[in-house]
């Protein structure tokens, strides 16, 4: 074809292809070697190898290897940057032949601009929907394509991405029906964009325009909304669209225009033969991609750049909007994380999401409008649709059904309707299908807050609380039955579940309420599920303050039986950080109070369970006194298991029975009765682990496949109390070879204890550092002092982070790590010299004054401790060692006045710094005393047995707190209030410290400041 004598332009029907054009001219002037140095600079986008680089020496297929990949507009671009650094002239003219390319750049770049299809050379992601776009788009089969999704998500520019990638073959006509709220006026902009036939009704004349277009158009109708969202005129709009679809169907392969159409909400009618694609949030390294993008100037770090991204809902108009924001403002991009975190006002407002969001919730009818306000209960955390519609549809939901209106919506129709309109997103995950609001929608919500469905979000939040409840308690018998899928659960829902227990200690005016005309074990036993799942994700402080929170609300509503079982428990949470003191303290006042707990005795008074825990928490805690008082223990312990023994179905306490043996256990185990102990510990672990070994002892426990069941979270527990036993009998063999068999095998059963800690995600509590620390003590008597001194400093530095000082736990492995250095120092001082023992012995003295001036004032431990004589002892040896007598005068002055009383004021002060952030018991309880307890009158004492419903009962795990052979829950959370918080369940591992030749140097100032080595799971 002749370029010369043909018109090249973009806009007329008989013309050259501007781009082809261009290449003619540029090609008529090049030879082979300037073909071999273009491909040279392009081979990296054309992606040629060596083998097939001459293939490409002819510039045409060069040509075609591009276009395969890329757009004119891409091509265009490397084309000109190549010929300009080849610096490449016309022949005749001297014109740079890149100069031709730009030419054609500019006037395609004008093109796009008149039909409003600009492309943007920095559009980031949506790969696989702009596929999806195109490939609809050219599908002969189909008529167009509609984009759908949520206000700010990209729709208009990724279909503006699509037409300018198309218009080299398509025809574009932009067609901005924003605005437009009837069907006339939309017919109106269509003819006016394509040329209006006068005299003729607007419909008719589209219809006549579809027959009469002779070459590839789309049009693209954009922001449909203002006319879908109308009930009538988006029927009206929909008819129209389906006599559009019939008129292409008679023109058949005539027709050459295809629809391009955005809206907000999905279209209902799904014969229209439009192809859809929903578009959601960006994927979240996509949306990284584009923050950074847009904050060129400025360096954001990774963790800030990925939570403002979730904070945006990974929406491209949001996270545009916060980077231009923090470029031009200056911002500290941390303020904008704090910003989104805390819902402030006007978040939205402030995304540019406001505007969208509130013209497609306003034109909602009321009943959806009252379902969304009432999806916030659930924040932006997924929850099963199942849960969801039940949860919604209240009581008071059925009620006005029944007797208003018969026609009302379900609510799974309406949560439907609502993702039509793309307000909650409903995914399919594993055969699940989950329900969510997104995280715009839910600030948005937060920020409206309507008052007229008040009264229905109030319902939807007590109807909430209702359900985690009960999910709670399946999860307590799921994890007393088949524990993997217990945690399974919990991760399933621990947003929701986390969401309940923050009610429970801020706001529990939501939750069911204790007004009820008697309390059964049953009842206890739910509440004691929803306490037991504490353990595994809150700190005891927490634990300590929503139990408090309870038990005023349960004084409140005039319930004594709950009142003392949550005192109960308050009592508990002080034995499991090691101040028996206060859980006793706690005790003797509801004994005082109510004496009849004074009498050892089986009759029933206040409900069975509550009986069993007041036994059982008092005989620990006289079990873990400074001074034990074990006998009085025994008494205590024995009575709970006499009451226990009137539980019916007894299976379903199996629980607390295995607990109460365990606690026999460790009593035998301090009197150093250690085949009384193995056999407690080997009873207690059979009632675990065999649900029908109460019933049927020779009965093996099996799950519902057949096999049997040996898991249970509390497991780990007595394989470290098997392992004890072992290590005692060792320490009392009478030969070598018997010592070292008990040694390994203890060294085994520590092992894999710790490994069934690491499988069942333990690993970050006190048991895992409990087991380090006694197969430390067992590797000190087979000689292995570098082992030893890497599991005692790996105890230790878990110790510093989850147990809140003063605790004795923590003095226990301070203190064995100390004398392991010291061990280790004699140990170089007969192969080394004295000089590497004196480096030992040095780490070892920073340990033992981090033991003086922290452990011992503030009172870790006390005089009368078991293990206050051995610290004395090894320390005062140490200083003579080092031949230290200043030093050593020094000590001895200490320990004489400690043991005189000189620094108990400053002990007992530091004890107290448990209790600090909440009223100590005694307190506590004066208080609820002083307001004047108006309790229902307590009930007689019950004869027999209490029936108990088999089919919602279980246990869940608990935490036990002993110094030797037990566990205790201090796994540290940060309140949440805000699922955008989410880490509650996340596990940390760390690898084991491998022991070096030289010690570390260490001073008694920064040795509580070292951090936990992290070690590999």
């Amino acid at each position: 074809m002749d370029a010369q004598n043909d018109i090249v332009d973009f806009d007329l029907d008989t013309k050259i292809d501007p781009w082809d054009d261009a290449l003619l001219k540029v090609m008529e002037q090049l030879d082979e070697d300037d073909i071999k140095d273009i491909t040279l600079l392009l081979r990296n986008e054309v992606d040629v190898d060596e083998e097939k680089f001459l293939e490409f020496l002819d510039f045409q297929k060069l040509l075609i290897a591009l276009e395969e990949k890329h757009d004119n507009s891409t091509i265009s671009l490397w084309l000109e940057k190549a010929l300009d650094r080849l610096n490449l002239h016309e022949v005749t003219t001297g014109t740079k032949l890149s100069d031709i390319i730009m030419e054609y750049r500019t006037r395609l770049n004008n093109h796009l601009q008149s039909m409003d299809v600009l492309r943007n050379e920095t559009f980031l992601g949506r790969t696989d929907d702009l596929k999806s776009v195109k490939e609809g788009l050219e599908n002969v089969q189909m008529k167009g394509v509609y984009i759908c999704g949520m206000g700010g998500m990209g729709k208009t520019s990724l279909a503006r991405q699509v037409c300018s990638l198309l218009v080299s073959d398509w025809k574009i006509v932009n067609i901005n029906l924003r605005d437009k709220f009837d069907l006339a006026s939309v017919l109106c902009e269509i003819v006016s964009k394509n040329g209006e036939v006068v005299g003729q009704s607007p419909e008719k004349q589209v219809l006549e325009l579809l027959e009469s277009i002779k070459d590839d158009t789309i049009w693209f109708l954009d922001d449909a909304d203002a006319i879908l969202q109308d009930k009538e005129s988006n029927k009206e709009m929909l008819n129209f669209l389906e006599r559009v679809m019939c008129k292409m169907e008679e023109i058949n392969e005539q027709s050459k225009v295809k629809l391009l159409l955005t809206t907000r909400q999905k279209l209902s009618k799904k014969d229209l033969n439009l192809k859809e694609v929903e578009l959601g949030p960006m994927s979240e390294a996509d949306a990284m991609d584009l923050l950074k993008q847009n904050m060129e100037t400025m360096h954001i770090e990774e963790k800030d750049c990925r939570d403002i991204v979730n904070g945006c809902g990974c929406s491209p108009l949001a996270i545009t909007v916060i980077a231009s924001k923090i470029e031009r403002e200056n911002i500290n991009p941390r303020h904008i994380v704090l910003q989104l975190r805390l819902d402030e006002k006007d978040v939205t407002e402030t995304l540019r999401v406001k505007k969208c969001l509130q013209q497609t919730i306003c034109t909602l009818q009321s009943d959806l409008q009252e379902m969304l306000v009432c999806m916030s209960v659930f924040q932006t955390s997924p929850i099963s649709f199942h849960d969801a519609c039940s949860i919604l549809y209240s009581k008071r939901q059925k009620s006005r059904k029944t007797s208003k209106d018969t026609h009302q919506r379900q609510p799974e129709d309406k949560l439907k309707e609502l993702n039509r309109y793309h307000l909650i997103e409903i995914d399919t995950e594993e055969k699940r299908i989950n329900v969510s609001l997104h995280p715009l929608v839910y600030k948005y919500l937060l920020e409206w807050n309507p008052q007229t469905f008040k009264v229905s979000l109030d319902e939807a939040y007590k109807s909430f609380a209702v359900k985690m409840e009960s999910i709670i308690n399946k999860i307590g018998k799921y994890l007393s039955m088949d524990c993997f899928k217990g945690l399974r659960k919990i991760e399933e829902y621990k947003t929701h579940i986390t969401k309940y227990y923050y009610h429970m200690y801020k706001d529990s005016r939501i939750l069911p309420s204790y007004k009820v005309e008697r309390v059964s074990s049953k009842d206890v036993l739910q509440k004691f599920r929803i306490r037991e799942l504490t353990d595994i994700l809150f700190s005891n402080d927490r634990k300590r303050a929503s139990f408090q929170s309870e038990a005023r609300r349960a004084q409140s509503e005039n319930n004594m039986v709950m009142f003392l079982f949550w005192m109960v428990e308050v009592a508990d949470v002080y034995v499991a950080q090691d101040r028996p003191e206060f859980a006793l303290d706690c005790l003797k006042t509801l004994e005082d109070k109510y004496p009849y707990f004074r009498n050892f005795e089986t009759q029933v008074m206040y409900t069975r369970l509550v009986h069993v825990l007041f036994h059982m928490v008092k005989g620990q805690s006289l079990a873990r006194l400074e001074i034990p008082r074990l006998e009085d223990s025994y008494k205590h312990l024995d009575l709970a298991k006499s009451f226990c023994n009137g539980f019916q179905p007894r299976e379903d306490y199996r629980h607390l029975f295995s607990k109460i043996t365990k606690e026999i256990g460790d009593l035998c185990y301090k009197k150093k009765d250690l085949d009384g102990a193995e056999e407690y510990y080997m009873e207690a672990e059979r009632m675990l682990l065999q649900p029908t070994y109460l019933d049927n002892p020779q009965l093996p426990s099996q799950d519902d496949n057949g096999k049997p069941i040996d898991y249970h979270l509390d497991k780990p527990i007595f394989l470290n109390c098997r392992a004890l036993i072992n290590f005692q009998k060792g320490l009392i063999a009478s030969t070598g070879e018997e010592r070292k068999r008990l040694f390994d095998l203890a060294v085994t059963t520590y092992s894999e204890g710790m490994s069934l800690d690491i499988e069942l995600k333990l690993d970050q509590r006190d048991g895992f550092a409990q087991k380090l620390k006694n197969r430390a003590d067992v590797y000190i008597q087979m000689g292995l002092l570098t082992e030893a001194l890497r599991d005692a400093e790996e105890a230790m530095d878990m110790r510093r982070e989850i147990l809140r000082p003063p605790h004795s736990f923590m003095t226990q492995s301070v203190f064995q790590v100390a004398k392991l250095y010291d061990l280790i120092g004699d140990t170089k001082l007969r192969e080394e010299g004295h000089e590497y023992a004196m480096r030992y012995w040095l780490t070892s003295k920073c340990y033992f004054d981090e033991l003086v001036k922290h452990h011992f004032k503030m009172g870790s431990i006390s005089k009368q401790n078991i293990l206050y004589p051995d610290i004395k002892e090894e320390h005062l040896k140490l200083l003579r060692k080092r031949n230290d007598m200043k030093e050593l005068k020094t000590t001895e002055k200490f320990y004489k006045d400690f043991e005189n009383g000189k620094y108990d004021k400053e002990a007992d002060r530091g004890r107290h710094i448990l209790v600090n952030q909440t009223m100590p018991p005694s307190e506590f309880l004066e208080e609820c005393f002083k307001k004047g307890l108006t309790f229902m009158q307590a009930p007689e004492p019950m004869e027999g047995v209490e029936g108990q419903d088999p089919g919602d009962l279980g246990l869940g795990p608990e935490r036990r707190h002993s110094s030797d052979g037990s566990e205790e829950e201090n796994f540290e959370t940060t309140d949440v209030t805000d699922s955008t918080l989410q880490g509650f369940l996340q596990q940390f591992a760390s690898p084991l410290v491998q022991q070096s030749s030289q010690p570390p140097q260490v001073s008694s100032e920064n040795i509580m400041k070292q951090p936990r080595k992290k070690k590999k799971n």
